[in-house]
């Protein structure tokens, strides 16, 4: 190849290599700029939930410390969604109430029987003793905020019943519920 014929093909490549870049600039001032938007923001009912999965025993303890609050708030008909105790003990008590009361048999509990609806004030101990039973100790706060202690009752002595500030209740699951089976202190 001779000295031209090789100018002449590098010209001619260098035309191309013009050409393509002025198409190139042409084309990009005519379309839209590529702007990154931001990903969008989501609303309330689109908000992102990150699952989470709680252990029968998370749910226990908060179906115990639930119960209780709730009681001590006079939510009784939202407390007897975890009441798993029973209702004969408390319609003994108030006869002039329908067993099926549930409601005003808890009410009466709370506020004439002597049951002791404190809200709980810690959770010191809780063990899972079988697949759907759960056992906490537990401490509760008086209503000015100090802790509860139990005494002796009913004719005991110190000795035979002492006082104590931790008391221990049953959680089981039932249906995928969790009710609490122990009842609250009674003082008469």
């Amino acid at each position: 190849m001779n000295r031209k014929s090789f100018a002449n093909i590098v010209l001619v490549m260098a035309a191309v290599i013009l050409a393509g870049t002025v198409g190139y600039f042409a084309f990009a001032q005519k379309s839209e700029p590529i702007v990154q938007q931001p990903a969008p923001t989501p609303t309330q009912s689109q908000s992102i939930v990150q699952p989470t999965t709680k252990t029968d025993i998370e749910l226990a303890k908060e179906a115990l410390t639930s119960y209780f609050s709730l009681l001590n708030g006079k939510q009784y008909s939202e407390a007897i969604e975890y009441h798993g105790s029973g209702y004969k003990v408390l319609q003994d008590w108030n006869p002039n109430i329908a067993i099926s009361d549930h409601v005003a048999l808890i009410k009466n509990g709370c506020e004439v029987n002597g049951l002791q609806c404190l809200k709980i004030k810690s959770v010191i101990n809780q063990q899972q003793v079988s697949s759907g039973e759960f056992k906490f100790t537990v401490q509760f706060a008086n209503s000015d905020g100090t802790l509860f202690e139990r005494g002796p009752c009913c004719g005991l002595t110190e000795e035979q019943m002492p006082t104590t500030t931790s008391l221990e209740y049953v959680v089981k699951k039932v249906n995928n519920n969790f009710l609490v089976t122990t009842g609250p202190v009674y003082i008469p």
